[in-house]
C-alpha cells in the first residue's frame, strides 16, 4: 500500500508541482553578498526582536505551539518511562525476560495508527 501512495505522489507532485527557478535577473552571488552585508552590519538582530512578539500576537499560533510541546512532552516522559515500569511488571511476575524491541516497536506503530 505504501508503494502505491508513493508512486501516486510522485506522480502528482511531477504533473503538478511548479519549478522555482527564482529571479532570473538577479545573480547568484547577489544574494550572497547581501547576507554578508547584513550579517557584518549586525542588523539582523532587530529580526529576532520582532520574531517572537509575531507569534504572541496571533493566539493561534501560541495554542499551536503549545499543544504541540505538550504532547511532544508526553511523548518523550512515555519513552523515557515505559521500560522501568514493565520491567517492574515483570518482576512481579514468573516472566523474568521480555521482548522489549517487540514491546517498543508496537507501541511506535501503534503512534503511527
Amino acid at each position: 500500500m505504501a508503494i502505491v501512495v508513493f508512486i501516486l505522489m510522485i506522480i502528482f507532485l511531477w504533473k503538478f508541482w511548479p519549478e522555482n527557478y527564482g529571479n532570473k535577473q538577479t545573480e547568484a552571488t547577489t544574494s550572497f553578498i547581501l547576507a554578508s552585508h547584513i550579517l557584518q552590519a549586525g542588523t539582523f538582530i532587530p529580526y529576532f526582536i520582532k520574531l517572537p512578539l509575531f507569534y504572541v500576537s496571533d493566539p493561534r499560533i501560541v495554542l499551536l505551539g503549545l499543544s504541540s510541546a505538550f504532547f511532544e512532552a508526553s511523548l518523550h516522559i512515555f519513552i523515557i518511562e515505559w521500560t522501568p515500569v514493565l520491567l517492574i511488571a515483570a518482576n512481579s511476575t514468573d516472566h523474568k525476560s521480555l521482548p522489549l524491541g517487540f514491546i517498543f516497536a508496537g507501541f511506535l506503530v501503534r503512534i503511527d495508527i
